[in-house]
């Protein structure tokens, strides 16, 4: 018979029946039948049979902890596709709904794509709310319904991607007044499962068949079986906390379900080696309302078993940096960007993928993907690729694709592509490919390929390839190859006459006469 209290170092053999509570190491063969928990370190044959439920711990274990697992970020995930099961609302799209740009790796962007599995149906309520809530992917579900839903991570040619380790979490699984949402998991799609130990607000059951019935494979089922409101939604992945009465500004006869912990309704997911997953979502139901609800869902969360960083930043960072960013930014920045509330002093050598609500006083050497809502103080030496709303005080050494709504007091060392709206109050040394609908007070000093409706007040000090329509108040000291083609003289005459007389004399004439006549005599 097995001792009450395992021993430290296994026998070579095992106990004909295994102790109540699994040793820190185990036997080199496992007992014939499985304990009813499993070990913190898995034996190197398998049981038997399996344990009564999968290994749910909040304690740290080797295989739970990924610290080089690779971030799935809806925070920095745009929607491209939004027409799951062809039910809308972008109709004329494949049907599938992509997320973009949802990770990196191998400094490659990669997608997730969540398509409906062949043989399921899907009926939403509400399509408009398929898509992203702030840091999370959200899919609306008619009650009374349920979808088999399949997850694909694909490269940039749709091709699918085989990530190592990766965590996805599903949160705000609770329940109505007379429907509840569970979720179902086939056995060997997942490497392990993170919850609340002594969870008592999710039923977690066995079942012998697959998700949709196949015989053969197991699953797990996750119910709710505790009351849900919208404003106990979780807003951060990996910031869970509990919300109380008063946050919600409950009534009295809902007082009796707070308060409400956000991490006991979600459960997180570890993957290895996975490219596609696949999760049923059903809402029971059997009112026959006409309403929906929608399944959160991200990547890491707070229920993750790595640990969570220290409360203070150390003074030098970590060559990688944290899962979750401490409240305030270390000294020193770390190699790669993390996603801090506050920026630190020193940038980053390469930027964050979502910059941070205020921007650093120094800029990094390279753009983040998308601009800050406020510039910086100054330019980035390379510009993001869509401009800032408001522009920097001092310009960009290159320009940006696309010019910024208003123009930067001092104009940027090469012009833009498309001209400004609105002309900076000074030219740029070199003229924009395209003049702009009002000249500068000064000109520039070299002339725009095409002139500009109105000419400047000033004349440049080079001519122009052609004549403007309209003749300069004061002319250049050298005439331009070819005369203005208005039927009308300059003011005042250039110093030297055009190689090609004007239609008409000017009003009072050149020193030197031109080579050939005009048409009218002065």
């Amino acid at each position: 018979l097995p001792t009450l209290i395992p021993t430290y170092v296994p026998t070579d053999l095992p106990t004909p029946l295994p102790t109540l509570t699994p040793s820190l190491l185990p036997t080199y063969s496992p007992t014939v039948p499985p304990t009813p928990l499993p070990t913190l370190t898995p034996t190197s044959a398998p049981s038997a049979r399996p344990t009564p439920q999968p290994t749910i711990t909040a304690n740290p274990t080797t295989e739970s902890c990924f610290p080089f697992a690779v971030a799935l970020d809806f925070f920095g995930a745009n929607v491209t596709r939004n027409n799951l099961g062809g039910k809308g609302p972008e109709y004329n799209e494949p049907e599938e709904l992509r997320y973009s740009n949802v990770g990196s790796f191998n400094d490659e962007k990669f997608d997730l794509v969540v398509e409906v599995a062949p043989g399921s149906e899907y009926f939403p309520k509400d399509n408009s709310s398929n898509g992203l809530n702030g840091e999370f992917g959200q899919i609306n579900l008619h009650v009374g319904d349920s979808v088999d839903l399949m997850f694909t991570l694909q490269d940039k040619d749709g091709d699918e991607l085989n990530l190592k380790s990766f965590y996805f979490t599903f949160f705000d699984i609770d329940q109505g007044a007379n429907n509840h949402e569970s979720l179902c998991i086939d056995d060997g799609e997942y490497h392990s499962i993170n919850m609340v130990e002594n969870n008592h607000e999710i039923d977690i059951d066995q079942a012998v068949t697959s998700c949709r019935g196949r015989s053969g494979v197991g699953s797990t089922i996750f119910t709710s079986n505790s009351r849900g409101f919208a404003c106990d939604n979780p807003t951060l992945p990996l910031h869970l906390g509990v919300v109380t009465c008063d946050d919600c500004s409950c009534n009295a006869n809902q007082e009796q379900y707070f308060p409400i912990d956000q991490n006991n309704r979600s459960v997180e997911f570890t993957f290895r080696e996975k490219s596609k997953w696949n999760i049923t979502f059903t809402i029971e139901d059997e009112t026959g309302n006409d309403f929906g609800r929608n399944i959160l869902f991200a990547g890491r969360s707070s229920l993750s078993l790595c640990p969570d960083p220290t409360p203070q930043p150390t003074f030098v960072p970590t060559s990688i940096p944290t899962y979750v960013p401490t409240i305030v930014p270390t000294p020193l920045p770390t190699m790669l960007p993390s996603h801090s509330l506050l920026p630190t002093p020193v940038p980053t050598p390469v930027p964050t993928l979502v910059p941070t609500p205020v921007p650093s006083p120094i800029p990094s050497p390279l753009p983040t993907a998308v601009p800050t809502l406020k510039p910086t103080p100054l330019p980035t030496s390379i510009p993001t690729p869509v401009p800032t709303p408001v522009p920097t005080m001092l310009p960009s050494s290159a320009p940006t694709p696309l010019p910024s709504p208003v123009p930067t007091p001092v104009p940027t060392m090469l012009p833009t592509p498309v001209p400004s709206p609105i002309p900076t109050p000074v030219p740029t040394p070199s003229p924009t490919r395209f003049p702009t609908p009002a000249p500068t007070p000064v000109p520039t000093h070299v002339p725009t390929p095409v002139p500009s409706p109105l000419p400047t007040l000033l004349p440049s000090v080079t001519p122009q390839p052609s004549a403007t329509p309209v003749p300069t108040i004061v002319p250049i000291p050298e005439p331009t190859p070819v005369p203005t083609s208005t039927p009308r003289p300059s003011a005042l005459p250039s110093a030297l006459p055009s190689p090609l007389p004007t239609p008409l004399p000017t009003y009072v004439p050149t020193s030197i006469p031109s080579p050939v006549p005009t048409y009218v005599p002065t």
